[in-house]
């Protein structure tokens, strides 16, 4: 064999094994997103040559098929043959199948079969179709429970899928219609004319001992419908005589309300005229609060007897014995601070009636012109009536003075915390550029803490300094003056340094309350040490 053979041999030999699989191997956009195809593979073709190929597969296991070819055979020397490729898949095989889908190893168009109606499986009713990949049935159907009906006539799917009309009624254009004028309640024909659970309209119900006649709930003789109750007029003391006349405290005999001797009918109500503080003398007529029904004063005396009279004497409203009638109203003389031991004698301004006398309340000093004062804290009768103490003093334990927190500078009481005149002492006065914070006259914050302070950063969630560094560090700010939510400071990554807030030490890595301002700002002092990246936020918005 000479050298140009021994070179050809294996040459072809290889073109030929990868024209045998083009399109298993391959990773074109067609095998994961092309549409299949259901062609098979051309046959190969071979002569002369040393190897003759077989015909070359068509798609994988999942539905191509197969390619068929023949090479050429050895002695013919042909080239290698190669068949036609199956269609690819997203599988990386073709499905075979266009359109549609396979379908138990069967390639089905599941856009009008209807068994495979859309999806595998998917059998369409009797009578209906697969169009597009949907179940229609014919004639404005609908499919309920895998069957085509007629909403428009089906008693069991009337107006919708689900819906039964109730036994002897039938369905008329999607609405249950039941015989003879009846009405569907409830699920079931009745007729309102005579059913006395539906009288007149579903739901409504006639009461016990009654029947439903018209349309209307009828009593049983000898009882009247009154509130939707079937009672006897001539017995019922909440209907006596009649619907909704009342026999409050007598009996309904045959109709009328009989009330106990000694009581009179007053409109359904059995009062006793003589006592009644509803009806006293006379039926509906009431006593004020004050008051009870008795005897008028000008009365001789007498026994009570029916009618609202004692004798011949009628009753009516008075006052009761421990209260005097003072123009229509009944005084307790010896409490009543408008008419005290008299009805003419009213006490005037602080004082009270005690025992029938307008006197000062206890542990008060009456200081005339009905004036009653407490000598032990009244700025304006301060140990005696006759003192008063200066405005902006108060009284206390007889004595005038300052309120706790204040101090007195002459005849007038100062804040020395945060008066700028008086700053820790009276005449302390701070200059121009200072305020008085804490007793203080300073400039700043961090005035007589640290020196040259440095700014905060102002972000959305507030006043914030971090990777602070390791040395000791000051900020400052006046600014800080939050709306939604307290004055508070957070910090982290501390380790062992020390926190100061206008030269207070506080906890550090959490979240701290902070107390007053100092000169309208504060001033946070964090000593040196490490990390580096400790940092603190005063914040802005709420936890």
């Amino acid at each position: 064999m000479s050298r140009g053979l021994r070179f050809t041999y294996p040459l072809l030999a290889l073109l030929g094994a990868v024209l045998l699989f083009p399109i298993g191997c391959g990773s074109s956009k067609d095998d994961y997103f092309g549409a299949p195809t259901q062609k098979a593979g051309a046959a190969g073709h071979g002569s002369g040559g040393t190897l003759g190929g077989s015909g070359a597969q068509g798609g994988s296991a999942q539905g191509g098929i197969p390619g068929a070819g023949t090479g050429g055979s050895v002695d013919q020397g042909g080239t290698t043959g190669v068949g036609g490729s199956g269609a690819t898949s997203a599988a990386g095989g073709g499905s075979g199948c266009v359109p549609g889908l396979v379908c138990g190893g069967v390639c089905i168009d599941n856009l009008t079969s209807t068994s495979n109606c859309g999806v595998c499986d998917n059998k369409c009713p009797a009578r209906a179709e697969c169009t597009s990949g949907e179940c229609l049935c014919s004639g404005g159907q609908s499919i309920c429970d895998a069957h085509c009906v007629d909403t428009l006539t089906s008693v069991t799917h009337c107006g919708f899928c689900g819906h039964a009309c109730p036994p002897r009624a039938e369905c008329t254009n999607g609405e249950c219609v039941c015989p003879d004028d009846q009405t569907v309640c409830t699920d079931e024909c009745v007729d309102t004319l005579t059913d006395v659970n539906n009288c007149k309209s579903c739901g409504k119900a006639c009461p016990d001992n009654a029947s439903c006649t018209d349309a209307k709930c009828v009593c049983d003789d000898p009882l009247t419908l009154c509130s939707n109750a079937c009672v006897d007029l001539q017995t019922d003391e909440a209907n006596c005589g009649g619907c909704g006349k009342t026999c409050i405290g007598g009996t309904c005999t045959d109709g009328k309300c009989i009330c106990p001797d000694a009581e009179t009918n007053c409109s359904g109500t059995c009062a006793n005229l003589d006592t009644d503080h509803e009806h006293c003398g006379a039926c509906n007529v009431a006593c004020s609060p004050a008051e009870v029904c008795g005897e008028p004063e000008s009365a001789g005396g007498g026994t009570a007897g029916a009618g609202g009279t004692t004798g011949d004497v009628t009753h009516e409203c008075v006052c009761p014995p421990d209260r005097e009638d003072c123009d229509g109203v009944c005084a307790d003389l010896q409490t009543d601070h408008d008419h005290c031991g008299s009805c003419a004698v009213a006490c005037p301004g602080d004082k009270i009636c005690s025992s029938a006398d307008c006197v000062c309340p206890p542990g008060e000093a009456d200081c005339g012109s009905g004036t009653c004062a407490n000598l032990s804290n009244d700025k304006d009768h301060c140990g005696d009536c006759d003192t008063a103490c200066p405005s902006n003093q108060i009284c206390k334990n007889k004595n005038c003075g300052c309120a706790t927190g204040f101090n007195l500078c002459g005849n007038d009481c100062y804040d020395f915390q945060n008066d700028d005149n008086h700053c820790g002492s009276c005449g302390n006065a701070c200059s121009g550029q200072q305020q008085c914070s804490g007793g203080e006259c300073l400039r700043s914050p961090c005035d007589k803490l640290c020196s040259n302070p440095s700014a905060f950063v102002l972000d959305a969630t507030g006043y914030r300094a971090e990777h602070i560094g390791t040395g000791m560090r000051c900020f400052e700010t006046t600014a800080y003056h939050p709306s939604a939510t307290e004055p508070r400071i957070v910090t982290w990554e501390m380790g062992g340094r020390t926190v100061r807030v206008n030269g207070v030490q506080i906890p550090t890595n959490q979240n701290v309350s902070l107390e007053s301002e100092r000169a309208g700002g504060y001033c946070v002092q964090v000593s040196a040490g490490v990390p580096d990246y400790s940092g603190f936020l005063l914040p802005i918005v709420a936890e």
